[in-house]
């Protein structure tokens, strides 16, 4: 996400309506891991997990490459 805010809008959006939805659906809580691009970036750059470790083995369903994020 871009913004902080935008952050706490994802996050609401996950706690009050995904997260149940998924767990219904799939039987299994879903973690989320939302970070802004900014803080994104700097723990890729500074190769801080968890972001050090998704970065190993990831697939890209639909968006960008995560080593394009700029």
């Amino acid at each position: 996400v871009k913004t902080k805010k935008d952050k706490q809008y994802i996050e609401n959006i996950f706690l009050e309506d995904v997260s149940s939805r998924f767990n219904e659906y799939f039987g299994a809580q879903l973690d989320t891991y939302i970070k802004t691009r900014d803080e994104f970036t700097e723990k890729l750059q500074k190769n801080k997990p968890p972001v050090s470790t998704l970065i190993k083995a990831y697939k890209v369903i639909y968006g960008k490459d995560l080593l394009n994020i700029k």
